[in-house]
């Protein structure tokens, strides 16, 4: 929605007044643009699509060519698809605006991480992605989703908040609650450190098989002795999840 400075062609003449609240509230609605555009380029980045990932924080770096952090994090998505010569333009393009703009260098950390980009080119070798690969097992879309944008803004508020730890989505059976339930968990993919999980209950007819099928989908074996249920929940209770509970 930020396409550019608030009132940037509007000003009113013999109005200090005016001019100093206009100003102020340029300066706090593009900051809230960087730092909505820092937030975006990381949930990409963690979700490995680099290419939306070096969108928006190419969009941050012309709001904000002195971000030094976005900058780096442009040459390391160039570098992680292998553009050598783009990652390499980047950091010049950043060291040039350092010394003309504020007079000084670039951080240690960025040289270093031009340095390696430069040895990774020279073997041809991608960087490393800095995130791990986003653990999940949902099915692949039959077909793309469309609609139900306001569903999916609601339940992405309520998963993003650290106090919703059970959210249950009801309703006649076929009018597409797990279609709706996978839409909405693939957006989180990423955003959970320990990944995101479907576990169908569709053919569960005791309470055993819902351990027996969140068991399934984590990769976790039960140990001979002990309570099943005990051993389940000390393997989750540190972890950082998000299970889809399908015909629960």
């Amino acid at each position: 929605l930020y396409e550019g400075q608030f009132l940037e062609r509007f000003n009113l003449d013999d109005s200090d007044l005016f001019e100093e609240w206009a100003a102020l509230q340029r300066e706090k609605f593009n900051r809230m643009a960087i730092e909505a555009l820092a937030l975006l380029a990381d949930y990409y980045e963690q979700r490995g699509e680099n290419l939306l990932a070096r969108q928006a924080a190419m969009r941050l770096v012309a709001l904000a060519p002195w971000e030094e952090t976005a900058q780096a994090q442009i040459m390391r998505l160039f570098a992680a698809d292998k553009q050598w010569s783009a990652a390499q333009n980047q950091y010049a393009l950043l060291r040039r605006y350092l010394r003309q703009q504020v007079g000084v260098e670039p951080t240690c950390d960025t040289v270093a991480l031009f340095e390696q980009i430069r040895l990774a080119a020279a073997q041809n070798a991608a960087l490393p992605p800095r995130f791990p690969p986003a653990a999940h097992n949902l099915p692949a879309p039959p077909t793309s989703f469309v609609g139900r944008e306001a569903e999916l803004d609601f339940l992405g508020e309520k998963l993003a908040d650290p106090e919703c730890r059970l959210l249950t989505l009801l309703g006649p059976g076929g009018i597409g609650k797990t279609r709706l339930a996978l839409e909405a968990a693939r957006e989180m993919i990423g955003l959970f450190p320990d990944g995101v999980y479907f576990i169908s209950l569709a053919a569960a007819s005791i309470p055993d098989h819902l351990l027996l099928g969140i068991a399934d989908a984590l990769g976790f074996a039960f140990a001979e002795r002990g309570d099943p249920q005990g051993q389940l929940l000390a393997f989750l209770r540190s972890r950082r999840m998000l299970l889809v509970l399908d015909t629960f």
